[in-house]
């Protein structure tokens, strides 16, 4: 039985790594002249150190994407100032003074969690891979030290799908 679905599987990263196939070229340029240090189309490219970034000839399109990137980061997710806050779709309930006390509570330890850890560092590196490529891919695990650690999965590296609703339910 677990093999069919291994079998399956495979079978399904196949195909999803085909569709993206078309693109592998197109991404790889932006690679190339946009952002040098991401992006990973072929296993012969995993930790080479040589020079990446030979063929930019101006600048002024990586730092105007790196500045939008940064300007996300600081609208969207800036670690000088809590960008979310717990609530509840129950108004009534979300008055009772014990709840507002609880979810306050409860935001700030969640805030807290996000500046032990490396997720700023991933974001930022997330939104300069959304800029360039349209998306972009963290896997979050459980970590004993930092409660959550994120890994960043570049371009290249990842496939993935969505469903009838246009909704990404696969990785």
């Amino acid at each position: 039985m677990a093999e069919g679905v291994r079998k399956r599987l495979l079978q399904r990263h196949a195909g999803l790594k085909q569709e993206r196939s078309e693109w592998d070229t197109h991404c790889s340029e932006i690679t190339d002249y946009l952002l040098p240090y991401a992006g990973r189309y072929n296993l012969s490219e995993t930790n080479r150190g040589a020079k990446r970034n030979s063929k930019i000839i101006d600048s002024s399109a990586t730092r105007y994407a790196r500045g939008l990137s940064a300007g996300m980061m600081s609208y969207n997710n800036s670690q000088a100032r809590p960008w979310f806050a717990l609530t509840l779709a129950d108004v009534e309930l979300s008055r009772f003074h014990p709840v507002k006390l609880w979810l306050k509570d409860v935001t700030e330890r969640m805030h807290r969690v996000l500046h032990a850890g490396n997720t700023y560092r991933v974001f930022h590196k997330m939104y300069d891979e959304m800029i360039a490529f349209g998306t972009a891919v963290s896997i979050m695990q459980p970590d004993f030290e930092h409660v959550l650690w994120h890994h960043p999965v570049t371009n290249g590296q990842f496939v993935l799908a969505d469903n009838s609703r246009g909704e990404i339910d696969v990785c």
